[in-house]
């Protein structure tokens, strides 16, 4: 069990939820670079704080329509 801290609240988080979002990380580095969109690091950062905050958009969700677009 691991704590975060998000706008001054603390969190705990379990090594599941760490492996979900470095699974949301990869996904939106493939998607990036797949689409040669290179944004500013900053928009990245919210881009990933938006899909991580959305209630009706799954990890899960994510990496599977992710793991989809980039078969040959």
């Amino acid at each position: 069990m691991y704590l975060i801290f998000l706008q001054g609240q603390a969190q705990s988080v379990t090594v599941a939820d760490l492996r979900n979002e470095f699974v949301v990380l990869e996904a939106l580095e493939s998607q990036l670079l797949a689409t040669q969109n290179f944004l500013k690091p900053q928009n990245i950062l919210d881009m990933y704080a938006f899909l991580r905050n959305s209630k009706s958009f799954g990890l899960l969700t994510l990496y599977k329509a992710n793991s989809s677009t980039n078969k040959p």
